[in-house]
């Protein structure tokens, strides 16, 4: 059976993991909530299209990048952020089951409360928002429905073409000569976007099957 990679949510990260895929000419299909360019639209909170999806294309490989993280937006709307954390997760894991497809699954180091760090993945998790927790039952949901999958817990930055991302706010910012004011009692490690893209590329061949921490 020919390789057939199907990357859910085609947003910020999901954008340079198919521009390595392609790198590589690998067949590809991609996905986005909303009809784009080169991608197919997707509401990963409606089983039945997650279903006819995966049988209509029957992917070998999934990369799940569909995710809200707006942290403030989720504080006030739970049901949002499990309904597309968690269940959409959960969707994703059964179809992957059913067509025995390998699932790479994106997932966050907000599953932690920060008070340890230098966190392992046998460390006990303990989000300390809703989206933490969307994302912690999200993980949950993949473990419980499929088995040949790798959640990977991380944290990323890089370039925003569309100027929405948090790196985008400090490089304008510079450029203008603005004061930035920033944390003081935040430390994490995340990775360029590039990196990354190119770490969860290797993982859909890679045997290793649980939860793993890739960070900078």
């Amino acid at each position: 059976m020919n390789e057939r990679i199907l990357l859910v949510g085609k947003g910020f990260l999901g954008t340079h993991i198919v521009l390595e895929l392609q790198k590589k000419g690998v067949n590809i299909i991609a996905t986005h909530h909303i009809h784009q360019n080169n991608s197919i639209s997707l509401d990963i909170t409606n089983s039945n299209q997650v279903k006819n999806l995966f049988e209509k294309q029957n992917p070998t490989h999934v990369i799940n990048c569909a995710a809200l993280g707006d942290v403030d937006f989720l504080q006030e709307n739970k049901n949002i952020a499990n309904k597309v954390n968690a269940i959409g997760a959960k969707n994703i894991a059964i179809a992957c089951k059913k067509n025995k497809a390998r699932l790479i699954h994106i997932s966050t180091d907000a599953v932690f409360d920060g008070k340890k760090g230098n966190y392992v993945e046998k460390d006990l998790t303990n989000p300390v928002n809703v989206y933490g927790e969307s994302k912690l039952q999200g993980e949950k949901e993949i473990r419980e429905n499929t088995d040949d999958y790798v959640i990977c817990r991380t944290n990323f930055f890089g370039i925003d073409p569309n100027g929405k991302n948090f790196f985008n706010w400090i490089l304008n910012a510079i450029k203008e000569d603005k004061k930035i004011n920033g944390f003081t009692d935040i430390v994490f490690s995340p990775l360029d976007t590039k990196t990354l893209s190119i770490m969860i590329v290797e993982l859909l061949h890679n045997d290793y099957t649980g939860i793993l921490h890739l960070a900078g």
